[in-house]
């Protein structure tokens, strides 16, 4: 193993993996698998491996890369803890996202736990650049970062199991262990913390540039020396950072070399204003002459570079030789769009940290001011600015040409000496070379370089800066010298350089001579002075000085070792024993009058500024105010500028504790504060800052005296603090007086008061002494004062060590009760008062914070107890007074800190604390308050992922409530139903909390949050159970009908119960029936102490609140919760002991659960149809209409049913509303083309459902002069307008008419809307041309017109329009034809109408196998009936879109549809043809009906159909009549058709009735007779109305009949002897047969004259056949059966019958 060397193995020294290597799953052989912060111990090393063990598993070995490891002094706890805790975060997190990817596939879902994954990478990375970067970082910086860490760990609440909230030290807090207020705000500060990575805090990380890609041009190619220098320029100062070339880059034995070098860019220029700032590379030229040209430049803004991997620049050439760098920067900024067809330049980019950087990289690095951090930092940066060469006298007399400059550091002696840093980071050089030659008179360079001074940090006096001059006359001649100018680097006090500008003399050489440095040095002046007098005494031999030409340069020291400050450099100097007073005076008078030019200059050198003023207040007397004034001047900016000087806070401090030795500090101090403080009392105005600077320093002051006093008292035991009691007492009264400045005394206030400070006095001074100073400040203020400092004072108090000291402890408490107390409402008796807005109510809330917190960690139990104990019950109930009860108030906001106080404060009441709460005055009114903050706890004002927030909170209140259920809420609220409510719906409320829903918990929490907290909704369940207990059944109706109209309390207990499961909803279920009970079975005051007998308030509102559910489009229920539900109600029921009463009691219980369950079905039925009627209008149209009137129907049912058995009020109109609100909703939808014209077009206009629907809405919308509900009229009210419905049209006044004609106008009454209805519903029977439909309608309101209101006009306008309905339905085609304003178009449509209501076609539509969100469909029939000639198939196409996923089964598969529907997967629908049966033909028996009269009857206002199948028993192929018997089955309907429907669901089906063959023939007879009256009817007012072709046919069918054989066959079949003699009991029907026979013979008589009257030619031949055979025909049956018969409406025989086995 060659090249293997022993590693050393030191005590106490780790190696800490840094990067991983390897796959610790699957790793290489002989390799070891790593991962950031594995402890490694390393055997053996090469320069770049190692061999080595694990720590924690010695058995694994091999090799990894050595730079992939760091040596740290030893293992960091928190970053061993911090891997810890992630590795919990990663275990608990895997089984969190295991069962989240099964139970939730949400979008939501999925990117929350990307989101945890990304969140867990981050924290890891930040563990490792901890470990990285751990031997780099000050104690403070990782302090900062653990807590960093610890913000981090606790942003992962979503995947905790166990109340897992870590500290700084990332140790693990739990709940049991810290106070509420602490978890509260441990979450608060997580989850507002911006984050950081550490990676970026504490370790830089940089842009690194790789040049990969150089195009020139064949121009470049030819060129010289070619370099390529990148800088980093701003607009307004120049360059800003020394220069990085590529050099001599046309040389191809250095091209490569030099391509290779990188260059960086920290980002720290990203957090930086970079707007101005760019990247500028320049194609840098050098000609015969030495001449440096720039020939291009390329530049792009900074902010570009840091989002980009690559970046690519293209060169703009330059022409114009003339023109300086600056120059052309500026005009390529100007001139944005120019050719870039010169050089192009592709750099790779990379993001790299520090650590990672090679030596020969070489970085842009800012110039910035040193630091105390930055030890041994010595440098001086040099800016050339710019300058003018003209030139005069006899040499180059204003001749132009290029210059150059080089820059050297010399010596007195003229000795070059290398300070100048170079690209090479490792490098230093004594010259710096410009990097252009730019024009003589325009050189404007704005180049900078740095000059390291740390090599020779004493010898820097002796230097100076030589400028040479350099001209360059033509391409081909040779540079030659021009002149020089000179800087020393040492001021003549002595100190270097000052930072700033300066104008330098450029000496011009006489040929051949060379700068020697001891002939300019002597003459002294460097300095350009335009106005000089004597320039003469300048020149020398070998130069001349120039008055034209002129150089400037900036200097800038950036040093921690050396000032340029003179007031500085005096005072580090001075020395006290040989200087007198009156110098030592006027150096502070410099001193501190000059404190505020750079204060940074003065940090810098801190300690030794203190050293120097220590020995001057030991040495010279009388100094002590000067050395006091001087120390605040040094120290102040670390208070007054924390932002730039607080980190020197801690080298203040450890200067304090290891270097300061003055004992004498401790009297002088005090009698020079003492003295500025008197001073300060006796002016009125006080001018400039320094004395507000002085007490802004009280810390350190303070810090100086008691390390002075603790000198003073090692060497002198009996040394009291007297004087420092008397300085604290001094500060006191000049607070209390509160005259002068009052920024001072804020500042003093804050100053004395700050924790920091306290901690200081805590020291040597008693506590008692500061608070009695705070009190007596705080009772001399303003009660209504705004000044927060108060509050800030008391809490600084209580965190300093004062606290600690117990004879001090009840003091600060009173103090801070006190001023907490100040700040609430003074009316104890209103708990609704506003509190004051703004900082005041944050500062009093955080106090209360901070004093319950302090108080609750006290180690002495008593102590402990009797101070929270004040708290709670002083201010508990002040707190409950500015607490919102709703939380939509403007003013509420999440992560309300009064509400985490609130619970806070009640999780500490004890009994006794409790008892002492109740005494106070109006304890009713702080209750009754708390209760309503209670009812809105289930929103949960907490932190959204705070859950042991939460809980920890749910678990307090119940424990608050057990105390009041133990007292009982009757005796503590006094019997005053409002607060009694009220409390049962705080306690209810919280069971409705989302986070005790613990059956919704993963398994691993639900076992948690059980065992550590139990089921809190059975125990807050069990609380009300209590309760309610202790109440008798009188109290509980009074409770009951307190507030009968929200019936709050059955509210709360009905949400509560759904909310919870199992034995929590079984609890509250039977409070729900002991409320009940209670209600039927109370003694009612009202009712002369009789037993109330009802529950009407119960029943009431569970009715309303299932229609409430269905309005908000939820479900009342779920299936689980009814069942329970009944369940509950009946066991309830079934252990009452025998009473009065009790049977009443359960049939009305009984009826209200049946009712329940009838309407929830309704309502969810309805609900999720409507929900998908809304993504598919045509296909849900059936389904939706149903599910509508069926909830219509069951309102209609139990609203009846529960009048009857008074379970409603008769002014209750919760289930009228709703029928109103369910008939307007179907009304739109039959109406929804005129209405909405762009809906679906398949939704066609049904007018006459949508007349019977404004019927039946007419008839619920009572006659009231009362307003209607606004949502309905102005429903209503667009109805009218867009079919411009006009009530009161024939008023002329226009004035008096009601209604305007564009619609109802505002405050519309009852009565105007149900006529509104009415008229309308005639409008749309009169579209439908179903005038019939109206009659009954308007005979109602004739009726009300004659007999209640006694309105003759209108009852005249009634029957007007009642007289033109009975024209219409008279004659119809007549009454077309004779009004002239119905057009053509309209005519034909009204004509078509008209068939589809006379001659309508039924059909019988079987539902079975539904699918559940259409159960209210499934084993159900309806009738549907369609318009006229709808056949078979059209209906099959409808019900296809209407259920495109089901089987539809046709009428022949009747008798298998049962054997069928078990297998079948999809819906099965079954369609068959049936017949209208007449059930209004009693009215008629006896009259001579028109038959244009009964037309209508035959086949509308009926709810009996029929389906009837033919077969033969024995086949009969001569005669098939007299062997055709029938099947019949009837059908009721629950409503008759035409109705609301254009179907209607079959309430019962009759058995088969069989129908004789007599029968059947009897019926059709009777209907082809029907058929053939009307027709011959209407031929005779209209013989045109029914084309003679098709009157021609019915003759021939009947006359000459060739299917069934007409009267012949039926003479032949049944009018026999021998037929009559064997069915004595059809004797009847036989009657009946003759009868229909004779009565055809007359119609076809009066038929056949029409016929040949108005035949055309064609038919001649068959007219003259069917008179022939008919004169034959009428000859016989006159001679058989008589001319007379009953020419009465007869019912049809076979509907008699089938109505009698009806029991109709």
């Amino acid at each position: 193993m060659a090249g293997w060397t022993e590693v050393q193995q030191e005590e106490g020294v780790s190696w800490i993996t840094v990067c991983s290597y390897g796959d610790k799953k699957a790793p290489e052989e002989g390799h070891l698998a790593i991962v950031p912060g594995d402890v490694v111990i390393p055997h053996k090393q090469t320069e770049d491996w190692m061999f080595g063990t694990m720590r924690d598993n010695q058995e694994t070995s091999g090799i990894f890369p050595k730079a992939f490891v760091r040596q740290v002094g030893q293992v960091d706890s928190i970053a061993e803890k911090a891997r810890t805790t992630i590795e919990y975060i990663f275990q608990s997190g895997k089984s969190s996202w295991s069962e989240a990817k099964e139970y939730d596939t949400s979008d939501a879902g999925v990117n929350h736990r990307e989101l945890v994954r990304d969140k867990l990478e981050e924290l890891m990375d930040m563990r490792r650049a901890r470990i990285r970067c751990l031997s780099k970082l000050s104690d403070v910086q990782l302090q900062e970062n653990s807590q960093n860490l610890a913000d981090y760990i606790n942003g992962f609440p979503e995947i905790r199991k166990d109340n897992i909230i870590v500290d700084s030290n990332i140790d693990n807090l739990r709940t049991e262990d810290n106070t509420y207020t602490e978890l509260y705000r441990l979450h608060r500060n997580k989850t507002k913390s911006k984050v950081k990575r550490i990676s970026k805090d504490f370790e830089s990380t940089y842009r690194i540039f790789s040049l990969t890609e150089i195009k020139p041009t064949k121009e470049a190619m030819e060129y010289g020396k070619v370099d390529y220098t990148l800088g980093l320029y701003h607009r307004v100062s120049g360059f800003l950072t020394d220069f990085f070339s590529y050099q001599d880059m046309n040389n191809p034995d250095t091209t490569k070399q030099n391509a290779k070098k990188k260059f960086g860019i920290p980002e720290e220029f990203k957090e930086n204003d970079m707007k101005d700032v760019y990247l500028v590379l320049m194609v840098v030229f050098t000609d015969g002459s030495l001449a440096k040209k720039c020939k291009g430049i390329g530049l792009t803004k900074l902010e570009n570079i840091f989002e980009k991997d690559e970046l690519k620049l293209n060169i703009n050439s330059n022409k114009d030789s003339a023109l300086s760098v600056i120059e052309q920067i500026t005009k390529f900024l100007k001139e944005k769009d120019q050719e870039t067809n010169y050089f192009k330049f592709t750099f790779q980019i990379k993001t790299v940290r520090e650590s990672f950087l090679k030596p020969e990289d070489f970085v842009f690095r800012k110039v910035t001011s040193p630091t105390l951090c930055c030890a041994g930092l010595n440098k001086l940066v040099i800016t050339l600015d710019t300058a003018k060469i003209v030139g005069s006298g006899k040499i180059w007399i204003g001749d132009s040409f290029s210059v150059s400059m080089d820059v050297e550091i010399r010596d007195a002696e003229g000795n070059t000496k290398k300070y100048i840093q170079t690209c090479d980071p490792n490098e230093k050089s004594s010259v710096y070379q410009t990097v252009t030659s730019p024009n003589n008179l325009k050189c404007d360079w704005k180049e900078t370089f740095h000059l390291d001074l740390k090599r020779d940090q004493t010898k820097w006096k002796n230097l100076h800066l030589r400028f040479n001059i350099y001209k360059h006359p033509t391409d081909k001649s040779p540079k030659r010298l021009y002149g020089f100018a000179y800087l020393p680097l040492k001021n003549e006090n002595d100190t270097i350089l000052c930072d700033g500008t300066y104008e330098l003399f450029v000496f011009q050489i006489h040929r051949g001579y060379e700068p020697v440095a001891e002939d300019y040095l002597n003459k002294g002046l460097y300095i350009y002075d335009r106005n000089i007098k004597n320039v003469k005494a300048l020149n020398d031999k070998g130069f001349s000085v120039m008055t034209s030409d002129i150089l400037t340069v900036k200097t800038r020291l950036i040093s921690t070792e050396m000032t340029d400050d003179p007031t500085i450099f005096a005072l580090l100097t001075v020395d006290p024993e040989r200087f007198g007073e009156t110098k030592i005076n006027q150096m502070f008078e410099r001193y501190i009058q000059s404190s505020d030019t750079d204060p940074s200059k003065r940090i810098l050198f801190m300690t030794q500024i203190l050293d120097k003023l220590w020995k001057i207040l030991n040495l010279i007397p009388n100094q002590e105010n000067h050395v006091f004034d001087g120390f605040v001047e040094t120290i102040h900016p670390i208070i007054t500028n924390k932002k730039e000087f607080g980190y020197a806070a801690s080298f203040l401090e450890r200067y304090i504790e290891k270097s300061f030795n003055c004992p004498e500090v401790f009297e002088k101090f005090i009698g020079s504060f003492q003295e500025m403080i008197k001073k300060l009392d006796s002016v009125d105005v006080i001018s400039g800052t320094g004395n507000t600077y002085t007490m802004m320093s009280m810390k350190f002051i303070f810090k100086f005296i008691v390390k002075a006093y603790k000198l003073n008292k090692k060497n002198y035991a009996a040394f009291d603090s007297d004087l420092f009691c008397q300085l604290l007492q001094t500060l006191g009264e000049f607070l209390k007086k509160r005259s002068g400045n009052r920024m001072l005394h804020s500042q003093t206030f804050k100053a004395l008061f700050d924790v920091d400070t306290m901690n200081i006095i805590s020291e040597i001074v008693p506590g008692i002494v500061i608070v009695d100073i705070l009190k007596d400040i705080l009772e001399a203020e303003d009660i209504n004062s705004k000044d927060c400092n108060r509050f800030n004072a008391v809490r600084d108090l209580l965190n300093s060590n004062f606290f600690l000291d117990e004879a001090s402890q009840e003091a600060i408490c009173n103090v801070g009760i006190k001023l907490i107390s100040d700040q609430f409402p003074k009316n104890s008796r209103n708990y609704d008062a506003p509190f004051q807005k703004g900082p005041l109510k944050e500062c009093t809330l955080e106090l209360i914070k901070n004093l319950y917190e302090v108080c609750k960690k006290l180690e002495n139990v008593e102590s402990r107890d009797k101070f929270v104990g004040m708290i709670t019950i002083q201010i508990l109930p002040r707190l409950i007074t500015i607490i919102p009860m709703r939380s939509q108030d403007a003013i509420y906001k999440n992560e309300r800190l009064e509400e985490v106080l609130l619970t806070t404060l009640i999780s500490e009441i004890t009994e006794d604390t409790f008892e002492d709460l109740l005494k106070q005055e109006n304890a009713e009114s702080m209750l009754d308050k708390l209760f309503k903050i209670f009812q809105r706890t289930s929103e949960c004002q907490y932190l959204p992922e705070s859950s042991e927030l939460r809980m920890f909170a749910y678990k307090h209140l119940a424990e608050f409530f057990r105390k009041i259920s133990a007292k009982g809420i009757l005796d503590l609220a006094n019997r005053k139903m409002p607060i009694i409510e009220n409390f049962f719906l705080a306690v209810t409320s919280i069971i409705g909390a989302k986070d005790l829903m613990v059956e919704n918990f993963t398994k691993e929490k639900y076992k948690s949050v059980l065992d550590q907290y139990g089921d809190l909704r059975v125990i807050l369940a069990n609380i009300l159970k209590d309760c309610i207990a202790k109440f008798d059944k009188e109290t509980l109706l009074e409770l009951l009908r307190f507030d009968e109209v929200e019936t709050k309390m059955l509210d709360a207990l009905f949400n509560a119960s759904l909310d919870v499961k199992h034995t929590g909803r079984t609890i509250l279920i039977n409070l729900l029936f002991t409320l009940i009970h209670a209600e039927f079975f109370a003694e009612d005051k009202y009712k002369k102490n009789q037993v109330n007998k009802s529950i009407l308030i119960s029943y009431t509102w569970f009715i309303e609140r299932v229609i409430k559910s269905f309005k908000n489009n939820t479900s009342f229920v779920d299936f689980n919760y009814k069942s329970m539900f009944k369940s509950c109600m009946q066991n309830k029921l079934s252990s009452i002991h025998y009473s009065l009463h009790l049977d009443v009691f359960k049939q009305k219980i009984g009826m209200m659960i049946l009712h329940i369950d009838k309407l929830v079905t309704a309502t969810f039925d309805s609900v999720r149809v409507n929900q998908k009627f809304k993504e598919d209008e045509e296909q849900i149209y059936f389904s939706h209409i149903t599910a509508c009137y069926n909830l219509y129907s069951v309102l209609q049912e139990i609203g009846n049913e529960a009048m009857k058995e008074n379970l409603l009020h008769s002014e209750d109109t919760v289930i009228r509303d709703l029928c109103i609100e369910l008939l307007i909703n179907l009304y739109e939808l039959y109406d929804r083309k005129n209405l909405i014209p762009s809906s679906i077009a398949a939704l066609e206009v049904d007018n006459v459902s949508a007349g019977f629907t404004l019927q039946k809405l007419g008839d619920l919308i009572p006659w009231s002069l009362e307003e209607a509900n606004r949502g309905t009229a102005m429903r209503i009210n667009n109805w009218i307008i867009t079919h411009k419905i006009i009530l009161d049209d024939e008023n002329e006044d226009f004035r008096r008419r009601t209604v305007s004609p564009a619609g109802l106008g505002n405050h519309v009454t009852w009565s105007t809307l149900k006529d509104a209805v009415q008229k309308l519903s005639i409008k749309k029977f009169r579209d439908a041309s179903g005038f019939e439909c109206s009659i009954e309608m308007m005979e109602r309101s004739i009726d009300r017109y004659k007999s209640e209101i006694f309105d003759y006009k209108a009852l005249s306008k009634a029957y007007k329009n009642l007289s033109e309905i009975y024209e219409y339905r008279y004659n119809f085609n007549q009454k077309l034809i004779e009004d002239q304003k119905i057009e053509d178009d309209l005519r034909k449509e009204m004509e078509s109408s008209r068939r589809n209501i006379l001659d309508p076609e039924y059909y019988r539509i079987s539902f079975y196998n539904a699918p559940l969100w259409l159960r209210f469909l499934s084993n159900k029939t309806f009738i549907y009936r369609g318009d006229a000639m709808l056949k078979m198939s059209d209906l099959e196409e409808k019900i296809k879109k209407w259920f495109p996923k089901s089987k539809i089964m046709k009428q022949e598969n009747i008798d298998i549809r049962k054997s069928e529907v078990g297998g079948l997967d999809n819906m099965i629908i079954q369609l068959s043809k049936v017949d209208a049966i007449l059930t209004q033909g009693k009215e008629f028996i006896g009259k001579k009906v028109p038959p244009q009269v009964l037309k209508y009857g035959l086949k509308n206002s009926t709810d009996v159909f029929i389906f009837k199948k033919m077969f033969e028993k024995m086949r009969n192929k001569d005669n098939p009549s007299a062997s055709t018997y029938g099947k019949n089955w009837l059908f009721e309907t629950e409503f008759q058709l035409p109705g609301m429907l254009k179907w209607s669901i079959v309430t019962s089906e009759s058995p088969m009735i069989e129908s004789t063959p007599i029968l059947n023939t009897l019926t059709m007879l009777q209907e082809k007779n029907l058929e053939l009256e009307m027709d011959l009817r209407k031929l005779e007012q209209d013989p045109k109305c029914i084309p003679l072709q098709k009157v021609g046919q019915n003759l021939y069918g009947v006359v000459l009949a060739s299917v069934g054989g007409g009267i012949p066959k039926i003479e032949e079949a049944f009018l026999t002897p021998e037929y009559e003699d064997e069915h004595e009991d059809e004797k009847d029907l036989l009657q009946e047969l003759k009868q229909e026979i004779i009565k055809q013979t007359k119609i076809v008589e009066g038929l056949l004259p029409i016929h040949d009257q108005y035949k055309d030619d064609s038919m001649g031949p068959m007219h003259d056949a069917i008179s022939e055979k008919f004169e034959e025909t009428k000859t016989h049956v006159h001679s058989k059966y008589g001319t007379t018969y009953e020419d009465t409406f007869k019912e049809p025989t076979l509907n008699r019958m089938l109505l009698k086995a009806l029991n109709r």
